[in-house]
C-alpha cells in the first residue's frame, strides 16, 4: 500500500518502523499462534481499549466481527 507505513511498539513503549514484508510476516505468525494455541485477546478487552481511546472505530470491529 503506497503512503502506509507500519510499525509495531516495542520493549520500551516506541513505535519501531516495519517494511510490509515485516508487518505481513507477523501478522501471518500472530494468525498461525492463534490457529494453534486458541489464545488471544477477546473483544472484551479490545472493546475497553478503544473505549480509553475515545474512539468507536476500534469497537466496531469486535461488534462486527466474522464467525465461523
Amino acid at each position: 500500500m503506497e503512503g502506509s507505513q507500519w510499525v509495531e511498539i516495542d520493549t520500551a513503549n516506541e513505535f519501531q518502523p516495519l517494511s510490509e514484508e515485516q508487518t505481513i510476516a507477523q501478522s501471518l505468525a500472530a494468525l498461525q499462534d492463534y490457529q494453534t494455541n486458541k489464545t488471544g485477546i477477546g473483544c472484551d478487552r479490545v472493546q475497553e481499549w478503544a473505549d480509553s481511546l475515545g474512539s468507536d472505530r476500534l469497537g466496531y470491529l469486535c461488534q462486527n466481527k466474522v464467525r465461523k
